[in-house]
């Protein structure tokens, strides 16, 4: 009921740099507040493990579907619909 809907999405990069603390730089940033499918995501997400050094897709879970974005291209992928939502 007090949802807060979700706006943009900024993805940060680490740069290791020689001898200093890490950094961090802005990757990309995803508009995603008028995608209807990041309509009551959960915020809890992981990133696609992949062969290539760059990572570029990041799962969500929705309580009706677990999708994919790679936030690169801003494609979205429907990987699996639950037959029945989930409550949590």
């Amino acid at each position: 009921m007090n949802e807060q809907k979700t706006n943009q999405l900024f993805v940060f990069k680490r740069v290791k740099s020689n001898g200093e603390i890490d950094k961090f730089e802005l990757a990309k940033r995803v508009v995603v507040k008028d995608m209807p499918i990041f309509t009551k995501v959960c915020m809890n997400y992981h990133f696609k493990n992949s062969t290539s050094k760059e990572k570029d897709t990041i799962i969500f879970c929705k309580i009706d579907e677990i999708f994919e974005m790679n936030f690169m291209t801003e494609q979205c992928l429907t990987r699996y619909k639950f037959a029945t939502h989930l409550r949590r």
